[in-house]
């Protein structure tokens, strides 16, 4: 009897070492993609800011990216603009300065939320469903 139990021992054995490596494998590629995430996630950000500071890197410095991703791991468009209106209100000579072109204060820079979910990215924060988002000129001087 002992010799027919050994090589199921065996067999389970090899059998959970391969779901061991399976599961390593699953958690790397897991840990690599919220990187990309993360990484993704800035670099929205960045875009979105370029028409608000004359260095978006001053919002991570001064307010942290942590504050733009919400619960749900998307971008929160409308807690980023509170946050870089209080930043511009606070620190106003970190606003985009008149000499940037107003092409860039005009584009795009962020998609929207969700599928069908689209946001305004302007300094009103209105959320208009089905519309492309924009981005207002407005800098710190045009802010309450």
């Amino acid at each position: 009897m002992k010799g027919t139990e050994e090589p199921k021992i065996v067999k389970v054995t090899r059998e959970a070492a391969t779901w061991r490596r399976r599961l390593r494998l699953t958690e790397a590629q897991l840990n690599d993609a919220v990187e990309l995430i993360k990484l993704q996630h800035r670099e929205l950000v960045t875009l979105w800011l370029q028409g608000w500071l004359a260095d978006p890197a001053d919002f991570e410095l001064h307010v942290g990216l942590d504050l733009a991703v919400g619960d749900n791991g998307r971008v929160d468009y409308q807690a980023l603009e509170a946050a870089t209106r209080e930043l511009l209100r606070r620190k106003p000579y970190l606003a985009a300065g008149a000499g940037q072109s107003a092409r860039m204060m005009e584009t795009d820079h962020a998609g929207p939320s969700g599928p069908g979910d689209r946001v305004s990215h302007s300094p009103a924060g209105t959320a208009l469903s089905g519309q492309r988002p924009s981005v207002n000129s407005k800098t710190a001087g045009d802010l309450p």
